[in-house]
């Protein structure tokens, strides 16, 4: 790593809500942009992010005000367009819900929008009808709708809106199926949902007149369109899928002679999404289906077909899907594991997965010798590879997952999985060995320190409250309940863990303890006081605990000083080692609790560091006098000292910090705000979360030039 080297940026680990509701690539391939569903009770309906694809960072993220429903880029690259609408819930029935469709002008940076629009947004007859946007190959036209007799057509040179009102047969309830305009922009096709009596329309954009007829170029014979048709994207063939007794039929004719080319029956009613011609791939959507099939019996989701003959080369399952522009790649929109998925798209192999994770980052820690990082998210947890700078793919995903101290081994909870089963893994080659069935899920997992056994802990309800400890062998899967020693948590439950997983500090019904669950074995923190603390910090070995307990008396007032007891505990003695009277500052979160930010040791375990005062200033206190030694000048979200070097990381409002652990001194800054910080065990790394926890940036820090202001001691991780 190149110290000197600021012209890249640091590697930014993006996540993505749980629900990718759309995605699309920009014509020359180098962003992606997603739209997701929050779940209830986030502020807004969902996000709309555009991801670098190089160097794998979200470039910007937007709060959207609406549900999101379908966005498309323009083939100019000059416009994104995305719409809209509020949630469809069938318990509201209105006829016309709320729906917006919003146009960005990509070539202003940041990305300005130009033309927003109210459009109709009718519910179809199941409420599943997909809403479409669709440009023109010349980028002038946007077609957008969700049925397919009220479709709009928007002038992105005049702004003007058109909506069509084609006449079905029958046009009750009759969804859409696609959108296409044809190579010369001069056709927009119609094509609604499987229907046994309805076919396609076309309509002449200059005239805006219908046809239910297609002709070809040399003998200008009219040609009755009797299912829903595609043009390629060469203008050289028609694509006409046609569903008769729910059964489909693919005809690729030559659009200029109107003759036959191949012929195909597939396995259910389809119709075309997507195509690149350089690799003869048509993709098909199944129409038939409003999410992910997990029945095998039913037919595939989607089929990959060769355009020249029909043939269909492979299929596979999932909620979306989308080619890269270079037709090498397809990105599938998966529910039952809610990821992304990247699929070889002429052999239909699996790749790994891009480093996206996909979830708000609840928390993050370092493993094996700081060569793993752990990321939970709210859609689980995922693994990154330090040393090789990717992410680890396993086949599932995970609500909570242990790697064992010798890296051989994990267990873990499957994510969204009713049963309280652990699995366990050969963690370098993701096979699973064994599954050992639980009585209920389990409070808390940590492996043994040798490896061989995973230990967890339980509570019960009946007949008394009860957390026990139970542990399983891990060659044989063998469950064993702990002897002695059960502790009643009444109303407490776990509450601090130590980095290992092994030491757990917890509120009994007298006392406040260090619980090793290793060796099942209690030790009371001499004069601790029976509440709750405000913040805690097991040093990096384990061999300490800092703790902020609460003052005799709060003044009530959560941002002025209140003096508080900062306290600092042996893990294995239980002996008070030092107990101070200071300013600590506190702030209430949103449930009206108070906390405070990272409480943190020195590496020499001489110095303890915390927020001080209301202007929730990093400050340092001196655990031997319990003298305060440095405060440093700055309003900070978080604190945390190096566990090797003598410095401390202070992630402020607009700006991280590296600070010397024994002055006030600035050493170097970097110019983006963050939630909290955190540094590896060895200190080689320090990991930011971001203020809205969607991504974290990593740092490789620079040993040499610690404390030294300039060039900075930390390293941007070059992109791939």
């Amino acid at each position: 790593m190149d110290a000197t080297n600021f012209a890249q940026p640091p590697q930014a680990i993006t996540s993505y809500p749980t629900d990718v509701r759309a995605l699309a690539y920009s014509p020359d391939g180098s962003l992606l942009a997603l739209m997701d569903e929050s779940p209830r009770g986030v502020d807004g309906y969902g996000t709309l992010q555009l991801v670098d694809i190089a160097k794998q960072t979200a470039r910007l993220s937007w709060r959207l005000m609406l549900s999101p429903l379908d966005l498309a880029f323009s083939p100019n690259g000059k416009y994104l367009a995305y719409a809209t609408a509020l949630p469809d819930y069938p318990i509201q029935m209105p006829l016309t819900n709320v729906c917006v469709i919003s146009i960005l002008d990509m070539s202003q940076n940041p990305p300005r929008g130009v033309y927003d629009f109210d459009c109709p947004y009718q519910y179809g007859s199941s409420g599943q009808s997909a809403f479409r946007l669709v440009f023109s190959p010349d980028s002038n036209w946007l077609a957008a709708g969700r049925q397919p007799h009220d479709i709009q057509l928007i002038n992105l040179n005049t702004g003007r809106v058109t909506t069509t009102s084609l006449v079905f047969e029958d046009a009750h309830g009759l969804e859409l199926g696609s959108l296409a305009f044809s190579p010369d922009s001069k056709q927009l096709v119609i094509n609604p949902s499987y229907y046994p009596a309805a076919s396609a329309h076309l309509i002449w954009l200059e005239s805006m007149e219908q046809s239910t007829t297609w002709y070809d170029q040399e003998t200008v014979t009219r040609h009755p369109i009797e299912g829903n048709l595609f043009y390629s994207d060469d203008q050289q063939k028609v694509y006409e899928v046609v569903t008769q007794n729910y059964v489909s039929t693919l005809k690729i004719w030559d659009i200029k002679r109107g003759q036959q080319l191949a012929s195909a029956v597939l396995p259910g009613l389809y119709g075309i999404v997507d195509q690149n011609l350089r690799n003869h791939t048509l993709i098909l959507d199944r129409l038939d289906s409003s999410g992910e099939s997990t029945d095998p019996s039913t037919p595939p989701d989607f089929l990959v077909v060769d355009d020249q003959t029909g043939h269909i080369v492979f299929s596979f399952n999932g909620m979306g899907a989308t080619l890269s522009p270079d037709g090498k790649r397809l990105i599938v929109t998966k529910y039952s594991t809610v990821v992304i998925e990247v699929i070889d798209a002429s052999t239909g192999h699996k790749e790994a997965l891009p480093p996206f994770w996909t979830g708000r980052v609840v928390n993050f820690k370092f493993l094996l010798n700081d060569t793993l990082l752990s990321v939970n998210t709210a859609s689980g947890v995922h693994f990154w590879d330090l040393r090789q700078n990717v992410a680890l793919n396993f086949n599932v995903s995970f609500s909570r997952a242990v790697v064992s101290p010798d890296g051989k081994w994990l267990a873990g909870q499957r994510y969204r999985s009713p049963s309280p089963d652990i699995e366990l893994y050969d963690f370098q080659t993701h096979k699973l060995v064994h599954t050992v069935s639980l009585p209920t899920s389990p409070l808390h997992l940590a492996f043994s320190s040798d490896s061989q056994t995973l230990i967890a802990v339980f509570h019960e309800t009946y007949p008394v409250d009860t957390s026990y400890v139970a542990r399983i062998d891990v060659k044989s899967g063998k469950l064993t309940r702990f002897p002695n020693l059960s502790v009643a948590l009444p109303n407490n439950g776990l509450t601090g863990i130590s980095e290992d997983g092994r030491l757990i500090l917890l509120y009994t019904q007298s006392e406040v303890v260090i619980w090793n669950i290793e060796t099942n074995t209690m030790t009371p923190l001499t004069s601790a006081r029976n509440n709750p603390f405000i913040d805690w910090t097991f040093s990096t070995d384990g061999t300490l605990v800092a703790a902020i307990e609460p003052s005799d008396s709060n003044n009530g007032l959560g941002y002025l000083p209140t003096s508080h007891h900062l306290a600092v505990w042996n893990t294995s003695s239980g002996e008070l080692l030092r107990s101070l009277r200071t300013p600590i500052a506190y702030i209430g979160d949103e449930y009206n609790q108070n906390r405070s930010a990272h409480i943190s040791f020195s590496p020499a375990g001489d110095r303890v560091y915390a927020l001080s005062s209301a202007w929730l200033q990093p400050a340092a206190w001196d655990i031997a006098t319990g003298n305060q030694v440095s405060i440093y000048p700055l309003i900070a979200h978080s604190s945390v000292a190096s566990p090797m070097q003598a410095v401390l990381a202070v992630a402020a409002q607009d700006h991280v910090y590296l600070l010397s652990a024994t002055t006030p001194t600035i050493c170097w800054d970097w110019p983006y705000g963050m939630k909290d910080v955190s540094f590896s065990h060895n200190g080689q790394w320090l990991v930011g979360r971001s203020e809205d926890s969607e991504t974290l940036t990593l740092f490789a820090v620079d040993d040499a030039r610690i404390p030294t202001p300039q060039p900075p001691p930390l390293t941007p991780i070059a992109s791939r």
